[in-house]
């Protein structure tokens, strides 16, 4: 009978939304394979790192897991030696390293910098990327992206000593990636350099157009005055051959 259960076509083929679902629920099988191999995988990729045990000697270090669409990693609160204007101890909170799962399935990185009563940095902080969540590329970046915290926090921190490298990849990160400055999104500012070379060069291609289809109307104009004016002769040595 047509009205049977086993008559009816799959969900898939009739579902035309069932695509986009499955694309989200592959995508959370994805974050959750990367946030369980991140929780046992972290510990060790910072111990390799020369600059993370001075840095957790004095700031502490954790990684949170408990909110289920969230990586936290993070050096905690440090007292910084010195008291605010109001004469409270002033302490700084260390540079933080988020993954976060969004419900389209994409996964945002992002860093957020030191903060305390005395100072920060301008941005809010920097996305290191937006993609599709994917284990196998986000583990792949996990090593670099634990590096870029550690500098982040050297760079930043309003006592930090950082060598010239890393201030380079600062710079570096902060011309390719976009950020949140005062709570407004910021496109990359090498973005905003391409898009005005795109401009330019746009606008020099436009122009070689308009000059090229107006060589020859200006030429037959020349022609035309050279032959009311009574010098054809001169006339000939514009026009084409033939």
């Amino acid at each position: 009978m047509s009205g049977d259960a086993g008559d009816r076509a799959p969900e898939r083929l009739v579902n035309p939304f069932f695509a986009g679902w499955r694309r989200y629920k592959d995508a959370e099988h994805d974050w959750r394979l990367f946030k369980e191999t991140a929780e046992r995988a972290i510990p060790d990729l910072m111990t390799l790192n020369a600059d993370f045990a001075a840095l957790e000697a004095y700031c502490g270090f954790y990684c949170h897991l408990g909110i289920e669409t969230t990586v936290q990693v993070e050096f905690a609160n440090r007292l910084m030696g010195r008291t605010t204007l109001k004469g409270a101890t002033a302490s700084e909170h260390g540079a933080t390293l988020v993954y976060s799962f969004g419900p389209t399935g994409w996964v945002a990185v992002m860093l957020f910098p030191p903060k305390s009563e005395l100072g920060r940095v301008t941005e809010d902080h920097i996305y290191l990327r937006i993609i599709p969540a994917s284990a196998a590329k986000l583990l792949e970046k996990l090593p670099r992206d634990l590096r870029d915290l550690v500098r982040y926090q050297r760079v930043a921190s309003l006592d930090g000593t950082p060598r010239i490298g890393e201030r380079m990849r600062l710079a570096w990160l902060r011309y390719w990636s976009r950020m949140q400055v005062n709570g407004q999104i910021k496109a990359a500012r090498s973005a905003e350099h391409v898009n005005w070379a795109l401009e330019f060069s746009t606008g020099q291609l436009v122009l070689a157009m308009i000059m090229a289809v107006l060589k020859p109307v200006g030429v037959l104009i020349v022609v035309y005055l050279l032959i009311r004016f009574g010098m054809p002769h001169l006339a000939q040595i514009l026009l084409p051959k033939g």
